[in-house]
C-alpha cells in the first residue's frame, strides 16, 4: 500500500491516510479460529477468538502459567500432551503424579523432576497473578493492585472495575480486563492457589533523596 504519513507533535510518525491500496495477491482475512473453528471477532485492530475453551488458548495459558512460575523443562508440545489427554478434567494440575505423566509418555526423569517442581513453588502474589495470563495485567500491574488491596480480595473476586480504576496507573480498560480475566479464571485460581507457597518481598527503603528537589524537562 501507499500511505501518507506526517509528523505528529513534530516527531512522532502518524498515519494520515491510505493513498493507494494494493488489491493483488492479498491474503483473505480468516473468519474462523483455525484451532476451534469459532467465529473470530475484532477487538480494535486485533482479530481474536473469544472461545475460552479453545484448545490453543487453553494450551497457551497453561504454558504461560508453568513458565511464569519458573517450572522449567516443559515445551508447548509437552503441555499439548497433557491437554489432549483430558487428565485435567478429573484432577487438579498440581495433583499430577509421576505415574500420571509417565502414562502420558513422559520419561521417568522428566516426570520426577516436574512433580518435584509442583511441590516446591514459592513466588510472590504478584508473580502468581501475572502467571494467570490476564490481558493487560503484568507483574508490575498486580504490584500496583496489591499495594492497595489484599491478595485475598483479589482471588476471592471481591473487587470491581470501578475500585480498580481508582488505583494510580490502572485505567478503566485495564480494570475491566482484570475483572473479566479473574472471572474467567476463577475456577483455575481455586484449584491452584492452595498449592503455592507465597513469599512476601521486602520493599527496599532509602533516605538518599530526602531534602532534594528535581526538575524534569523534555
Amino acid at each position: 500500500d501507499t500511505v501518507e504519513i506526517e509528523k505528529a507533535n513534530e516527531i512522532i510518525p502518524q498515519l494520515v491516510s491510505v493513498v493507494k491500496r494494493v488489491s493483488e495477491n492479498m491474503s483473505a482475512v480468516p473468519e474462523n479460529c483455525p484451532s476451534c473453528n469459532q467465529k473470530l471477532e475484532y477487538e480494535g485492530v486485533d482479530l481474536v477468538c473469544k472461545n475460552l475453551n479453545c484448545k490453543s488458548q487453553v494450551t497457551a495459558q497453561l504454558l504461560h502459567f508453568i513458565t511464569s512460575l519458573n517450572m522449567k523443562g516443559f515445551s508447548i508440545r509437552s503441555v499439548e500432551k497433557i491437554i489432549d489427554s483430558h487428565i485435567l478434567d478429573s484432577k487438579d494440575f498440581f495433583e499430577l503424579t509421576i505415574e500420571d505423566l509417565m502414562n502420558l509418555g513422559f520419561g521417568p526423569s522428566q516426570s520426577k523432576s516436574f512433580c518435584k517442581l509442583l511441590k516446591n513453588i514459592s513466588v510472590t502474589p504478584a508473580t502468581y497473578l501475572s502467571a494467570l495470563g490476564i490481558e493487560r495485567a503484568s507483574t508490575s500491574t498486580w504490584e500496583k493492585v496489591l499495594s492497595v488491596y489484599s491478595f485475598d480480595d483479589v482471588v476471592d473476586f471481591q473487587l470491581n472495575a470501578e475500585q480498580l480504576a481508582t488505583i494510580d496507573g490502572i485505567g478503566p480498560k485495564i480494570a475491566e480486563a482484570i475483572v473479566d480475566g479473574l472471572k474467567n479464571r476463577f475456577e483455575f485460581i481455586k484449584t491452584t492457589v492452595g498449592y503455592i507457597n507465597f513469599i512476601r518481598e521486602a520493599v527496599p527503603t532509602s533516605n538518599k533523596l530526602n531534602g532534594k528537589s528535581f526538575c524534569i524537562t523534555g
